[in-house]
């Protein structure tokens, strides 16, 4: 029986040495154009922590922050901020998305590199996606019909789309509706006469990417706000991150690592390693450790002041409820901040604001 057990002993200890331990699993959901950011950081992740696996799948912004709220991920991607309906339904069950802006993006009109147009306005666009304008020979191109490539209504790049550049009316029923970028740069090459729009870090040379309103979309033109259909790209989390999580959320954020990383996969870096002043990255809080949220004297003065609200503010980090995660958000939104925020008076008085407009 002894010998049994030290054989079955060795065979265990065999197998244990011929398969990878994994520490723990992360996956991530979501927006098809935050995907490939996230499949180059994670390569380079996995290769730093080999006891670590990375699971990455698509489906869409929306799909991505609905697994969060129902927990079938950690992290879910998404190419747009988080909806109030979403929001809403996530504090239903007492869950809270919390947001790291973690790239931009600008969103390129793309035509065939045949086409002779290099510049479009957003109003023409707009009726060029409303099906007003539909001959190129109305813009300046040849006379023939132009055919319209748009992505489903699922995708976070059309809500941008939709917002930025339709103003909230819909795309003509006879729009080509694709399923992600890749799909609508396939369809926009091979038709001389097709028109489409795709993330930044899709471009390829079978396309030709317009210029909207006489501006370029570029690096440059998305970090200084210039170009009209530029956003940011996020990853939320079901809570604060802690553990495993939360050094894969540090790791993105880094400039040095993560950032690399996203340029790389052809977008736009928040800030890259050598552009910002070691007070600078103080005050952005590139880094952020479980340390910092629970000594931290900002959410001591966040829990003050949300007292003096009357809202009872959580012993931990000072951000729970409705009211309040509604009020971050729309700060961190507003405000163009990356990651965990410095709770200063100037946010204290946007809290106060925010406040006053969410009903009681």
């Amino acid at each position: 029986m002894k010998q049994i057990t030290r054989i079955s002993f060795t065979l265990l200890m065999c197998l244990l040495c011929a398969f990878p331990v994994f520490a723990g699993t992360i996956t991530l959901t979501g927006s098809t154009t935050v995907k490939p950011i996230a499949e180059k950081i994670a390569r380079s992740y996995m290769a730093l922590h080999p006891e670590t696996r990375i699971s990455i799948s698509g489906g869409g912004s929306g799909n991505g922050i609905k697994a969060i709220i129902d927990g079938t991920t950690d992290i879910g991607n998404a190419s747009r901020f988080i909806k109030g309906k979403e929001l809403t339904h996530a504090s239903g069950k007492a869950i809270y998305p919390v947001p790291f802006r973690i790239a931009y993006d600008c969103i390129v009109p793309i035509v065939h590199p045949g086409n002779p147009l290099r510049n479009l306005s957003v109003d023409q666009l707009r009726e060029i996606y409303k099906g007003t304008i539909n001959n190129w020979q109305q813009v300046g191109g040849k006379n023939t019909a132009i055919h319209v490539v748009s992505r489903d209504t699922s995708s976070g790049t059309y809500e941008v789309w939709e917002k930025k550049v339709m103003n909230k009316e819909p795309v003509f029923p006879g729009v080509q509706l694709e399923s992600s970028n890749d799909d609508v740069l396939k369809a926009v090459m091979v038709n001389p006469d097709a028109i489409g729009y795709i993330g930044l870090g899709y471009m390829q040379d079978s396309v030709k990417a317009l210029r909207v309103d006489t501006i370029e979309g570029s690096e440059a033109t998305t970090l200084n706000g210039t170009y009209p259909v530029s956003r940011p790209l996020f990853m939320f989390t079901r809570g604060w991150p802690s553990g495993e999580i939360l050094e894969f959320l540090n790791y993105v954020l880094e400039p040095g690592q993560g950032q690399v990383h996203v340029k790389n996969a052809g977008f736009v870096a928040l800030y890259t390693s050598g552009s910002i002043s070691a007070s600078q990255r103080q005050q952005m809080a590139p880094a952020v450790s479980v340390d910092h949220l629970n000594t931290a004297a900002s959410i001591k003065l966040a829990q003050k002041y949300l007292n003096a609200l009357k809202f009872n503010a959580g012993p931990v980090d000072g951000i729970k409820g409705e009211k309040t995660i509604a009020a971050m958000l729309a700060f961190q939104e507003k405000h163009h901040l990356p990651l965990e925020w410095h709770i200063t008076e100037q946010m204290m008085k946007e809290l106060v604001s925010q406040f006053r407009k969410i009903p009681q």
